[in-house]
């Protein structure tokens, strides 16, 4: 019988080719059962409302009323939340009712939130229906805004126009087909990140502009799409969904390579590169909605940072 030498071991020669294929065949069929694996990977809300009280409000003009929230955090750690209320009569809410703005701590486990809302003296009659809801709030500021850091407590350092422009409710920048304008420099390259709720879209769009000294910006955010450009160097767009809840929204700006970078919600969207380059503008940050239009829109914060941050 023929031999054949495998390593320091002399074996039949018929016994060394099975065992030479034998290896080839494990090594490919490992190779080819596991080549990658995908599974279910999700983050789920930890904050839910449980109960509240009362069940409806009944009230007369003048007339407060105290409520119960009923929370369940079911993370490990604590987050600072404020309730969020909204009427279905967004110009009667504006009007006539006020609203507890109180930042609460809400721990792991089960708390009752206690509110009050108030109707003006003057209001009329009406049947609407009101929704709440827990809007996570940012209790520190990050510590790289260096350009701006706008909580929305003031309009005091903003010009404005448009139909509505105000700080309401306390912390955030309220406005219907209006805008507002704070005048700035920017260096070549710096990050932008911003908290958006559209309320109504409408006959509109949020709008989002700045005007640097080397160039202009011109961010629209629309319910299906996102565009950037302006009427004279024409659009670019994409096509991304944005519904009526908060979003957070960063957009890095790179004018030494032309590249303007928008992310929602901590993911990369699209690079737009339609700018118009241009050396006339006064530098200035521009936010709201588009002018005397139906669009209403809540901005909670922003912030400017020197670089890029994606």
């Amino acid at each position: 019988m023929k031999q054949v030498k495998v390593g320091r071991v002399i074996v039949p020669i018929w016994l060394a080719g099975v065992l030479l294929i034998s290896g080839i065949c494990v090594g490919v069929l490992a190779y080819y059962l596991w080549p990658a694996v995908t599974v279910p990977f999700e983050v789920e809300e930890p904050l839910e409302i449980l109960d509240y009280s009362p069940s409806e409000f009944s009230l007369f003009p003048g007339e407060a009323e105290n409520l119960t929230v009923t929370v369940q955090n079911q993370a490990p750690m604590n987050y600072s939340v404020m309730l969020d209320f909204q009427l279905n009569d967004t110009a009667y809410q504006i009007n006539y009712v006020k609203f507890s703005d109180e930042i609460y701590t809400i721990i792991p486990g089960q708390q009752d939130l206690f509110a009050w809302l108030m109707v003006e003296p003057d209001a009329p009659a009406i049947n609407a229906s009101l929704t709440i809801s827990l809007k996570r709030v940012r209790t520190e500021l990050p510590p790289q805004a260096d350009l701006l850091v706008e909580e929305w407590n003031s309009l005091e350092d903003w010009s404005m126009d448009g139909i509505l422009v105000q700080i309401n409710p306390s912390g955030q920048l309220h406005t219907v087909g209006g805008r507002v304008w704070h005048y700035m420099s920017f260096p070549t390259r710096f990050t932008i990140e911003f908290e958006l709720k559209v309320d109504f879209f409408g006959n509109g769009r949020a709008i989002f502009q700045v005007y640097t000294s080397m160039a202009g910006y011109h961010l629209d955010i629309y319910s299906d799409i996102i565009r950037m450009g302006n009427d004279l160097i024409g659009f670019e767009e994409f096509e991304e969904s944005t519904d009526n809840d908060w979003h957070v929204w960063k957009v890095t700006i790179d004018q030494n390579v032309g590249e303007v970078k928008v992310y929602k919600d901590s993911f990369l969207l699209t690079t737009f590169t339609r700018i118009d380059w241009r050396t006339d503008l006064t530098p200035r940050f521009v936010t709201g909605c588009k002018r005397d239009s139906t669009c209403e829109v809540h901005w909670d914060y922003h912030y400017i940072t020197s670089g890029i941050l994606p």
